[in-house]
């Protein structure tokens, strides 16, 4: 409800793999820590309870004809 989000469980392949402290497992992680959003106009941040952040930023392009 509201700005509220929960992953509850992830896939992936074996070939990013890299150890408990890979890019990929702390992406992971903070992923299962997500306990809200905030959508701007080009940015989304997931939000952790502790209030710890993963920012997804949309580039501009060029204009529409």
């Amino acid at each position: 409800p509201g700005d509220s989000l929960h992953f509850r469980a992830f896939q992936s392949t074996l070939v990013g793999c890299g150890g408990p402290d890979s890019l990929e497992a702390r992406f992971f992680r903070a992923l299962a820590a997500t306990r809200r959003f905030e959508l701007g106009a080009t940015s989304l941040s997931l939000v952790a309870e502790d209030g710890s952040r993963l920012l997804f930023v949309v580039a501009a392009g060029p204009p529409r004809p």
